[in-house]
């Protein structure tokens, strides 16, 4: 139930940083992280052919901090520089997610503000999907 609780205050933070979409250039679209026999991915979607620079694709998943608390850690980061949507707005990353109850968010800012095993940072955020099973 705390582990609920929490995630429910994570997601409703992530969820304010994407009730406009129609005001972000990028969304994510879609989150598949069923192991199967597709690979697991992320799709992006905004305006067609544009660019990425300045973004990066955070996922984020839950840890036990030990005495019934748990917490939020980045386990790994891509830098979305380089990276365009294609001519239909939309740019698909074959990755490996975790499967138990995690985030991905899209940040507008340098990939080295996200340090894989520290706590994902609450300001900057374009876009966030909370996913998992309890």
């Amino acid at each position: 139930m705390i582990v609920l609780r929490y995630f429910l205050s994570v997601f409703t933070l992530l969820l304010v940083a994407s009730l406009s979409p129609f005001c972000q250039g990028v969304v994510i679209n879609e989150v598949d992280a069923l192991t199967s026999e597709n690979p697991q991915f992320v799709e992006l979607y905004g305006s067609p052919n544009s660019g990425l620079e300045g973004h990066t694709l955070a996922m984020i998943k839950s840890v036990f901090l030990g005495g019934g608390a748990y917490g939020v850690e980045v386990y790994d980061a891509i830098s979305l520089e380089g990276q365009s949507l294609d001519s239909e707005g939309f740019l698909s990353i074959e990755l490996e997610l975790n499967t138990t109850i995690a985030a991905v968010a899209i940040y507008e800012l340098d990939i080295s503000m996200l340090a894989v095993g520290a706590t994902p940072p609450a300001d900057d955020i374009v876009d966030a999907i909370v996913y998992g099973n309890t």
